[in-house]
């Protein structure tokens, strides 16, 4: 375990960022489809080719985000670094849930102002339907138990999940610690399928099957242990590759993370979904092995864009589905999705920027100085 880069990955936080900014352009191409039937699939024959679907994919983003958040999280302990977990548990607080509630307060004052039907978009619910409950605002603060999570900021289900798994994140970590990679692989699918099973037998928008998807979503976070165990060994067998098989394991990496989706036409339900999914993380995997053993893949995520959205990346998620709202509801069809695009585009990556320094940042500060504080106490008792 010594052996494990002992860095920051910088690489993966730019390419979190680049799969963030592809939510942004996914829910774009919901609320306006006709805005991305521009870029929709083209046809060769009887081959169907999609070439801008990575631009906008936007529920395999989230996939990602699982398997990067467990990587990323057992790293400490890995490197010895493990914190007391009181200490764990306020900085992913500060991390997650407290650059949530400005977000929140934002959605809530944008359905206050705008609310009603905008009759636009392919999205299955309608946000910001109606007149601001306060209940419903209560339990958007309580944040992680299960309510309407779609009426205010429609990215938060995702938010839940993350803050639910990091819970009980560091008992996960040590039990995967502690199992071969095949049994925790075997454990992963096993979470999986218990939440398919249950959720066969309740109702789609009911409690226990909300809950079940954690279970589900946890088997993700599983592959970026395994991935955080194993990082030197994957790279000295990424060495061992021609070059004909790297661009074998991106190409592979490719299908599973955007042709998986593809599924769901045939198996529809919790089980195309789950399948959809497992299909997405492990295309997930394939990317991050990608990210942090590629030469090329490196100087293209250290570059300055990526790097820039990788630094909003969270900000980014949190703020652009109010603001497409916002923007929908305020221009509504006066202008063309063309316009209303770079509008939009301009807006969020605005925003976001100022959110993350204003907002994110000085949490994330904030957690940094718990946890060195933490450390010279620790040092001072032993001394």
């Amino acid at each position: 375990m010594n052996n494990e880069p002992q860095g920051r990955l910088h690489e993966l936080d730019s390419l979190r960022g680049l799969a963030a900014f592809s939510v942004v352009l996914h829910h774009f191409g919901l609320m306006w489809p006709a805005w991305q039937a521009h870029f929709g699939p083209w046809r060769l024959g009887r081959i169907e080719i999609a070439p801008f679907y990575p631009l906008y994919a936007g529920h395999e983003a989230v996939m990602l985000f699982f398997v990067l958040s467990g990587l990323v999280l057992s790293l400490p302990y890995l490197r010895g670094r493990g914190q007391p977990y009181p200490i764990y548990l306020a900085r992913r607080v500060l991390r997650i849930y407290a650059p949530y509630l400005p977000a929140l307060a934002l959605s809530v004052c944008g359905a206050a102002i705008w609310h009603g039907s905008h009759g636009q978009g392919t999205f299955p619910v309608d946000f910001w339907s109606g007149p601001v409950n306060p209940r419903l605002v209560l339990q958007h603060i309580a944040f992680i138990g299960v309510y309407d999570a779609w009426q205010f900021n429609f990215v938060i289900w995702s938010l839940i999940y993350e803050m639910r798994i990091s819970i009980l994140f560091p008992v996960l970590t040590l039990l995967i610690f502690r199992i071969r990679p095949q049994l925790a692989l075997l454990f992963a699918g096993s979470l999986s399928l218990l939440a398919l099973v249950v959720s066969h037998h309740r109702p789609a928008n009911g409690a226990v099957h909300n809950l079940m998807y954690t279970f589900h979503y946890m088997a993700f976070f599983i592959f970026g242990i395994l991935l955080a165990m194993s990082l030197s060994t994957i790279s000295t067998w990424y060495r061992s590759f021609s070059g004909l098989a790297r661009t074998a394991l991106f190409l592979g990496s490719c299908t599973f993370y955007y042709e998986s989706s593809r599924i769901y036409d045939h198996f529809s339900g919790p089980s195309g979904l789950v399948v959809v999914e497992w299909g997405t993380a492990i295309g997930a995997v394939g990317f991050i092995i990608v990210a942090i053993n590629s030469s090329r893949a490196k100087r293209l995520l250290h570059s300055h864009v990526p790097a820039f959205l990788g630094r909003i990346s969270y900000s980014l998620y949190l703020i652009h589905a109010p603001l497409l709202l916002a923007i929908t509801f305020g221009i509504h069809k006066r202008l063309s999705a063309w316009v209303q695009f770079p509008i939009y585009l301009a807006a969020v990556i605005g925003t976001a920027y100022v959110f993350c320094l204003c907002i994110e940042e000085p949490f994330t500060r904030m957690g940094q100085r718990l946890a060195r504080e933490t450390r010279r106490r620790a040092q001072a008792q032993v001394n």
